[in-house]
């Protein structure tokens, strides 16, 4: 081998070459790698800071839905409880005015008796004047007038 060959000396160009490229080279793929890694860094942190916000999100949300559930079942109680005052109310109301009615019924059947009673006593007082008037007529014992027999007849009647 002879120290003057042009391979010798192109191989030692590039070992020199690759030395002092070495370097920059290294220090540029570590720089690279360095960035890389902190994106990868800040992306993971990123990620931890969503996954954390997604977590309070959806606790917060969780809790909205617990009051929202106690709120309608307020108001669903609410509701039955008013719809149980108002159903009261009515059915007492209605009682009443069945009552009324009911009276006023009872109140209207015995006025319809008391009529009924007075022109039935009316009637049967015209009748037996009638027929004590004919009687006494066909009979002609009794001496006394018309006029006498029916004004005895009402005194008695009252």
């Amino acid at each position: 081998m002879h120290f003057l060959d042009e391979s010798f000396w192109l191989a030692l160009s590039f070992l020199i070459f690759i030395y002092f490229a070495y370097k920059p080279v290294k220090r540029s793929i570590l720089n690279s790698l360095d960035a890389k890694v902190m994106e990868v860094k800040a992306h993971v942190l990123e990620a931890e800071n969503l996954k954390q916000d997604a977590a309070a999100l959806l606790l917060k949300t969780q809790i909205e839905i617990k009051n929202l559930d106690d709120l309608r079942n307020d108001i669903l109680n609410t509701a039955r409880s008013d719809a149980n005052i108002i159903t009261q109310i009515r059915a007492t109301e209605i009682e009443e005015l069945l009552e009324r009615k009911k009276q006023d019924a009872i109140e209207s059947i015995n006025q319809q008796q008391i009529k009924a009673y007075n022109n039935i006593k009316q009637d049967f007082a015209s009748l037996t004047m009638k027929l004590v008037k004919e009687y006494l007529k066909e009979s002609d014992n009794n001496k006394s007038s018309d006029i006498e027999i029916a004004q005895h007849l009402l005194k008695k009647e009252l």
